[in-house]
């Protein structure tokens, strides 16, 4: 009997390494932790009914006179019958899927055992099908300790139970009675301890595997919720960033003001408290309606014609329509300093600016032209930071961010015409 328990075990060794082995592979992992659901049903059913069939081929050769090892089985003699690992791929079934799976799946590898042959070919055929079907009534009792070690014990319970079922089954139903009787006593406790413990094995390895895809999940939820907030930290960076050159500018216009145009200088303090307190309040928000971005673009030129009075003249081309879609804030804006900075700053000629704003086919279109100095672009589009400076790179950042990749930057400019930038807004 000893020597039978080693080999029984070695068999079952064999089952449950054939199971880590493919709980390994992504797809039948994912079968192997079926919960009742119809998705993948039958793939479960067929998977543990291989599982169940394997532990009938790899079983033990039971003779008269002994037990004969054989690598595997595939047919029995009328004197003959087999020590096997079946119970373990039948009652895991059910456990998992319920008692129709656990029919399903006993049903299967009892016709299988039965075409085999061999005196205990009935009830070797019948045991599998009671063992499917009580398995699958204790699945509610396993869902109480899911996840947990206790499962696994419940789990060995129900094995040692299903296979000392099929025992009793043996000592009803084969003929002759005599040799039922020898069959039980040679491999009853062998088969009922080995497949008790594989059963508990097997459940264990399928808990091992649920627990590590939640690991995985958990870390990339936790990668990716990092990511998000790196990027969310950097886009507010990125909002809150003002050009100091203009705010030098602007301070030292005032302080200019206060002596020779006070009342000038008081306006000029209004309107600067006003464009900082939106910097600030843009800081913390993700997108703002097109009105908003539009009425702090006008501050800034407030700003601007204090310094640069009649040598400015500023168009508007804005539908009404556009004017509730979002955007993120602080970006016409800079587009329009840019402008001046980099292109009506160095001009001669009276400068000339017209910011629009006009639906399109499939989005809304923002565009910022001036008369300035332009440049030399041949690609028409933003491809780093030697057109016009980090200020567009920051902006093409932020509006991928928010509608992805296909949002770019387009720039047509021609020296000592102007220079012309646009983004198309999906709706």
């Amino acid at each position: 009997m000893l020597y039978l328990l080693i080999d029984q075990l070695e068999r079952v060794g064999f089952i449950i390494a054939t199971a880590f082995f493919l709980s390994r592979q992504r797809k039948l992992r994912s079968f192997m932790q079926y919960q009742g659901k119809r998705e993948g049903l039958w793939q479960f059913i067929l998977l543990f009914s291989f599982f169940a069939i394997l532990g009938t081929y790899s079983g033990i050769r039971i003779t008269g006179v002994g037990y004969k090892p054989e690598p595997l089985i595939f047919d029995v003699a009328g004197t003959e019958a087999i020590a096997n690992a079946r119970t373990i791929g039948v009652v895991i079934a059910g456990l998992l899927g319920g008692w129709k799976t656990g029919l399903t799946v006993g049903v299967i590898a009892g016709v299988h055992r039965y075409l085999l042959g061999g005196f205990a070919a009935l009830p070797c055929m019948v045991a599998p099908i009671i063992q499917g079907v009580l398995a699958g009534c204790m699945k509610n009792t396993l869902k109480k300790h899911h996840k947990h070690s206790s499962s696994v014990w419940v789990a060995c319970a129900v094995g040692f139970g299903a296979e000392i079922l099929q025992m009793l089954v043996i000592l009803l139903l084969a003929r002759p009675a005599g040799e039922a009787i020898a069959l039980v006593e040679t491999i009853g406790i062998p088969q009922v301890f080995s497949n008790g413990l594989g059963v508990a094995l097997f459940f264990a390895i399928l808990i091992e595997v649920e627990r590590e895809e939640e690991r995985i999940g958990a870390e990339y939820a936790s990668k990716a919720m990092q990511s998000l907030l790196v990027a969310n930290a950097e886009i507010k960076a990125l909002q809150a960033q003002m050009n100091p050159h203009f705010l030098f500018n602007v301070l030292n216009s005032i302080k200019a003001l206060i002596r020779t145009n006070p009342e000038n200088a008081r306006q000029m303090i209004t309107l600067f408290s006003k464009y900082i307190r939106k910097n600030m309040q843009s800081a913390g928000q993700d997108l703002i309606p097109i009105r908003e971005e539009l009425a702090h673009i006008r501050v800034y030129l407030d700003l601007i014609k204090f310094r640069m009075g009649d040598l400015i003249d500023i168009k508007w081309d804005v539908d009404d329509s556009c004017l509730s879609y979002e955007l993120p804030p602080l970006t016409i804006q800079p587009i329009v300093e840019n402008a001046f900075v980099h292109g009506l700053k160095n001009t001669v000629k009276a400068g000339q600016l017209l910011i629009s704003v006009k639906e399109a086919q499939g989005g809304i279109t923002v565009s910022v032209e001036d008369n300035g100095s332009g440049m030399d672009n041949k690609s028409g589009k933003l491809e780093g930071e030697e057109h016009m400076g980090f200020a567009l790179v920051n902006i093409q950042q932020r509006l991928r961010h928010y509608f992805g990749e296909d949002v770019t930057l387009m720039i047509r400019s021609y020296p000592g015409i102007g220079t012309a930038v646009s983004f198309t807004l999906p709706k």
